[in-house]
């Protein structure tokens, strides 16, 4: 039989020594192993630790390890270390028994290797790194105390439907009459992103089925079957922080406004390619938003943007591509009035050199431009980010492809003053002569370039 020794090795004690007692057939595997002791318990096995502990091991007929069996003068001592065996034996017994007793009881108390009696706290932190509904699904099943775990309002990171793309109505309603998520489940990312086929009356189980107020991040990106009856749960989800709605169609302008109303604490908003009009924007109050993102936006124009711009002052990042009635008027009330302003997006608009060189001197953290398509660029824009040396050490991304009215000389220019830049467009420009050793230090300095 293979031994496992250990540091813990288990000893008994009284007042006076030390006693171990073993077989007879024992004496002859301890020999073997004494070796394995005095390096497992060098301070007990030792010989000089034996002579001070006063330690002894004692066979089971009484014999003394060491001593011999056919001497007359150890009666007294056999008679004594019978006596002694016979105590310790008792309490050996004793001990077997209380121990077989608790592990009886600790068996019994957990149908899974003891997972009731974890803390509820650390069952919440296991459980939390779960975010795939099909690995829900299978845990759930696996044991009482999961199930368990599952049938309680527990909080997870994330619930995310992004990479079932092709998912419809039907596969949604027929998971959830599965129960594979515990009622009223806390989920701060709801992501239902691109996930087209999804029924309105698929999305509002789903949400009567999770904790609305525990959602604070929530993505329904490119989901064309959302309506008015989806937005008006929307709008109980007090604290959503986060909200991206890109390409959704279906709601009515009023609906929205309730939702902005309802959402006061909205950091992120994306409402790009929507039928938002002018009087929900005009509406929009929430003083802690920080990106807002209105791409193709057709109803945004100068005048929209100068009431936002006086409400929304912690603005961080702001895109207004493809808004066709941005002008430079927009750019002189931003510049006012957001000084917090990192990043700005105005591809294919209608602005100007003067706008946009206002905005950057007014806002001295603006690091990211993109300004693609816009024609009424010209050379003097660039030439005041050259002159500008604060400008030109922040300047990490830069979008002017397609302006036409750009020489390549400027942008040649551009690039050797700019020595944190790490991407640059400058494709489809009218001229392509833009020098080798230019081209080699960008290379060098591992900044992304497109021609």
């Amino acid at each position: 039989m293979a031994h496992t020794l250990s540091s813990d090795v288990p000893l008994l004690c009284n007042s006076s020594k030390t006693i171990s007692i073993i077989d007879e057939e024992d004496f002859r595997r301890m020999t073997s192993l004494a070796v394995e002791l005095r390096r497992a318990r060098p301070d007990v096995f030792s010989e000089s630790s034996l002579k001070e502990r006063g330690f002894q091991m004692v066979l089971r007929s009484g014999r003394k390890l060491g001593s011999c069996s056919t001497s007359r003068g150890v009666g007294l001592d056999r008679k004594s270390s019978m006596k002694r065996k016979r105590v310790e034996d008792c309490k050996l017994e004793s001990c077997k028994r209380n121990c077989a007793g608790k592990y009886r009881k600790f068996a019994n108390q957990s149908s899974f290797c003891g997972f009731n009696l974890l803390p509820k706290d650390l069952l919440f932190y296991i459980f939390s790194f779960l975010t795939d509904f099909s690995d829900i699904a299978r845990v759930r099943v696996t044991c009482r105390a999961f199930r368990e775990v599952y049938s309680s309002n527990f909080s997870f990171p994330k619930l995310d439907f992004a990479s079932c793309r092709h998912i419809d109505g039907s596969a949604l309603l027929s998971y959830l009459d599965s129960s594979f998520l515990p009622f009223q489940a806390k989920f701060k990312q709801v992501i239902l992103s691109k996930c087209h086929r999804l029924s309105s009356q698929s999305i509002q189980r789903l949400f009567d089925r999770i904790s609305q107020d525990a959602v604070e991040h929530l993505d329904i990106r490119w989901c064309t079957e959302f309506d008015d009856a989806v937005l008006d749960q929307v709008s109980k989800m007090l604290n959503l922080n986060t909200l991206l709605m890109s390409h959704v169609r279906r709601f009515s302008s009023f609906r929205l406004a309730n939702v902005f109303e309802s959402l006061r604490s909205l950091r992120v908003l994306d409402l790009s390619f929507t039928n938002c009009t002018r009087t929900v924007l005009f509406q929009l109050h929430c003083k802690y938003l920080s990106v807002l993102t209105l791409q193709g936006v057709s109803e945004v124009d100068d005048e929209v943007i100068d009431v936002l711009s006086r409400r929304l002052h912690r603005l961080e990042k702001l895109d207004l591509s493809w808004c066709p009635n941005i002008g430079s008027r927009s750019l002189f009330s931003i510049a006012s009035n957001c000084n917090l302003l990192q990043e700005i997006g105005l591809s294919e608009t209608k602005v100007s050199d003067e706008g946009l060189c206002e905005l950057v001197r007014l806002c001295p953290r603006v690091h990211s431009i993109q300004a693609s398509r816009c024609s009424r660029l010209r050379d003097s824009f660039v030439q005041f980010i050259v002159d500008n040396t604060c400008l030109s050490q922040r300047l990490t991304f830069l979008d002017i492809s397609s302006c036409h009215n750009i020489s390549d000389a400027a942008v040649e220019q551009l690039l050797r003053r700019c020595k944190n830049l790490r991407y640059v467009d400058v494709s489809k420009l009218p001229c392509r002569k833009i020098s080798c050793s230019t081209i080699c230090a960008l290379r060098r300095r591992n900044v992304e370039i497109l021609f």
